[in-house]
């Protein structure tokens, strides 16, 4: 018999600790995350009450680009620890600290193979901008 999983899992969110960065590469290979650009000035990590890594999002600066734009690259969460509003909590910091940087607007990338993310974003005030993109005013 396996025991349920609680509802809400508490986490603290933080930037990403060089220790860290393997642990991430695993959940983010085991989730599709892209980690081409992970590093500690721009990846967030949610820790469990034991400091563990159960999540994490990496923010793409797009300045050169589009001033005040910020690219979510990845958000997962480590499928063990999915379903326990540890993605949200990341997510709702993550804004609050981009906001608090100066970015205006935030877009976060949908692959097809990630259904349940654009339900997610849109679940969190994003909206469609198109086939492949979520959009959100801060």
């Amino acid at each position: 018999m396996h025991a349920e999983k609680p509802a809400r899992m508490e986490v603290t969110v933080g930037l990403l600790k060089e220790s860290e960065k393997s642990r991430v590469y695993g959940i983010y290979l085991d989730q599709g995350g892209d980690f081409t650009n992970v590093g500690t000035h721009n990846t967030f990590v949610a820790r469990n009450k034991d400091g563990f890594v159960v999540g994490a999002a990496t923010i793409e600066d797009l300045k050169d680009r589009k001033p005040g734009f910020a690219n979510i690259r990845t958000l997962v969460v480590d499928s063990e620890f999915q379903n326990m509003s540890v993605g949200r909590k990341m997510l709702e910091i993550v804004l609050d600290e981009l906001k608090k940087s100066g970015y205006k607007t935030v877009i976060a990338e949908m692959p097809d193979f990630k259904p349940d993310s654009k339900k997610f974003f849109i679940s969190q005030g994003f909206r469609e901008y198109d086939k492949e993109l979520m959009i959100k005013e801060l």
